[in-house]
């Protein structure tokens, strides 16, 4: 139901997955009740296994890129329902791979 409820509320279409632009308009979204400091972005990323980012030389929108890079793996340059999990994951989503995946096929 998570996915859904995200694809909804910021108007993607949950089979094709977020772009980058679109990403970054739920990274930067003070309403989502995400916190988005770029010291939590740099974590984010160091959480996905990236290699450290240099927080002091990455311009906002850089730490944006890396951690929408961090999330998919599988290079599709969409988020879809696996890569966001990956993001849940760091953001202590509670639900079980079911839950999540239940809503992604229910589309």
């Amino acid at each position: 139901e998570e996915y859904w409820a995200i694809c909804e509320a910021y108007g993607w279409n949950a089979g094709k997955g977020a772009s980058l632009r679109q990403f970054e308009r739920l990274i930067e979204d003070k309403n989502a009740g995400v916190k988005n400091t770029d010291q939590e972005l740099v974590a984010y990323n160091k959480a996905l296994g990236a290699k450290p980012l240099p927080q002091a030389t990455l311009s906002r929108a850089e730490l944006i890129s890396a951690l929408f890079k961090g999330c998919d793996v599988e290079a599709l340059g969409r988020l879809q329902a696996p890569a966001m999990r990956r993001l849940a994951d760091l953001l202590n989503f509670k639900g079980s791979n079911d839950d999540w995946m239940r809503a992604h096929e229910a589309l």
